[in-house]
């Protein structure tokens, strides 16, 4: 890179090599301006975290800018706050050929660039790969510091790779690069790695567990391949005949649905399986379960796990690459985690939960506890903290 681009890229790699602050709270006299870029406002943990952390930041009196690259949604899943800035680019669809995709990239980079001047930011976040990367090109020359944020496993091959190859040309230009694990950060190369920190996801902790005395297995996601849960469907098929008033509920929406309900009925778990789509307000899912299953074969840092254990119900999850479950769960005492795509560690999990109503209790207890490092305030405030330092660095 070179001329204003390579002299921006340089500054804030310079800044971003400096050593994160300590945890500490930040004053609510402070105002910021801040925008948020993200591809879409519609049902994920993605969003749900940027929409979380946008409506704190406005509660402090920050003015928040909220881009979604999608068109305007009849009703995005989860609310920004009153005083937030939503701008809905319109500017994310398919291409049906290689020129058209460069076409319709480029008019994404013109009309993000565009918001963000027009929003006077004095800091810029952006979740997710592909809009990482089109977020730090829209941002170059405008002297303002973009934190990007990887929220699942950056070596998921999911991620075409011409996106990977412009995602490790890119991030070294960024002011900060979180990831949320050790683990996820661990993928890329120094460069990067010399501007990144770690922060989890966060929590809303519930005044009160949730009952967990039910006989229902629940399992929460995007309906897709990724998720695993046609391996929870015949996990649960190999174990229900031994545990009569079990029933599993997957909510969620997505196009595996006609093959997960398909796979269900060939298997012979008609009525025992239910998938009712998508809660109507976030979280609520965790009303009615008895027992959280993680069953993905690849996750970052699930939200959907760390809600479960918040609400005390018992988990099990898949050991998947990235490290998120195997940094929530302690196997054996808050939960117990299962080899990735392994049906029958799986289902051998599943029996000896479903009949030991003992071990529920005690591992929903555990649960709850060991999550309480996670609690909103103390996560969102390395938030708070890591976008004070890219407006004022310290000297």
């Amino acid at each position: 890179m070179t001329g204003k681009t390579g002299g921006a890229c340089l500054e804030h790699a310079k800044r971003a090599a400096r050593p994160l602050p300590a945890l500490a709270g930040t004053g609510r006299g402070t105002h910021r301006r801040v925008a948020m870029v993200i591809a879409n406002l519609g049902w994920g943990g993605a969003q749900k975290i940027m929409v979380a952390i946008a409506n704190e930041w406005a509660e402090r009196g920050w003015q928040v800018t909220l881009v979604s690259m999608d068109a305007a949604l009849a009703l995005s899943y989860f609310r920004p706050d009153p005083r937030i800035e939503v701008v809905y680019l319109g500017v994310s669809a398919p291409s049906a050929d290689p020129l058209r995709a460069v076409w319709r990239n480029l008019r994404r980079l013109l009309a993000l660039r565009r918001t963000l001047r027009r929003s006077r930011a004095q800091a810029v976040v952006s979740f997710l790969s592909a809009t990482n990367v089109r977020t730090l090109i829209a941002a170059a020359g405008l002297g303002v510091p973009v934190i990007v944020s990887e929220r699942g496993d950056p070596d998921r091959r999911s991620l075409p790779r011409v996106w990977r190859v412009l995602r490790a040309l890119s991030y070294p230009c960024a002011f900060r690069v979180v990831a949320q694990t050790d683990a996820a950060l661990g993928h890329f190369g120094w460069l990067v790695r010399r501007r990144g920190t770690v922060i989890p996801n966060p929590v809303v902790m519930p005044p009160r567990p949730a009952p967990g005395d039910e006989r229902v297995v629940v399992a929460v996601g995007h309906l897709a391949p990724v998720k695993g849960f046609d391996l929870l469907i015949r996990a649960f098929a190999r174990c229900v005949p031994g545990h009569p008033g079990w029933r599993l509920v997957i909510w969620g929406e997505g196009p595996q649905r006609r093959e997960l309900e398909e796979l269900a009925a060939s298997l012979g778990l008609a009525g025992l399986v239910a998938m009712p789509g998508r809660t109507t307000q976030p979280g609520t899912w965790v009303e009615g379960a008895g027992l959280f299953v993680l069953s993905s074969r690849h996750e970052g840092f699930p939200n959907a796990l760390l809600e479960a254990m918040a609400a005390g119900l018992p988990v099990i999850a898949a050991d998947c690459p990235a490290g998120g479950p195997r940094a929530l769960v302690t196997d054996g005492r808050d939960g117990l985690l299962v080899p990735k795509e392994d049906v029958g560690a799986l289902a051998t999990a599943l029996d000896s939960l479903m009949g030991d109503p003992a071990s529920c209790s005690a591992f929903g207890q555990a649960a709850r506890r060991s999550v309480v490092r996670y609690a909103f305030p103390r996560v969102v405030g390395r938030w708070t903290e890591l976008v004070e330092e890219a407006v004022e660095p310290p000297a």
